[in-house]
């Protein structure tokens, strides 16, 4: 089990230090992450991140945190229904991705 607090300053840290950060997952269209449009709360067994734009909101559990260097982190998330998958956050600028706020 990761230290969670240290696990949630760790991904505010990799977020503040982005010019534009992004979510990715696998099938999804990358979710630019705006200061006051997300939320990273420490629960029982998880961290719950949220983020939302006009169009939609991704919630998931972090579970573990896969992989991390300056351009992103690989983060072990569950989804509702308690399946496994993972989300990564990166800088858009170095991946090319164009994300609209």
């Amino acid at each position: 089990m990761p230290d969670l607090p240290v696990l949630r300053e760790q991904i505010l840290k990799f977020i503040a230090a982005c010019r534009q950060p992004v979510l990715k997952e696998e099938d999804a269209e990358p979710l630019a992450i705006a200061t006051d449009r997300f939320e990273l709360s420490v629960q029982t067994d998880s961290l719950l991140f949220d983020a939302w734009d006009e169009r939609r909101t991704v919630s998931r559990r972090i579970v573990a945190l896969r992989s991390a260097d300056a351009r992103g982190m690989v983060l072990v998330v569950r989804k509702f229904g308690g399946r496994e998958s993972v989300l990564t956050l990166s800088e858009t600028e170095l991946r090319g991705v164009t994300a609209v706020l």
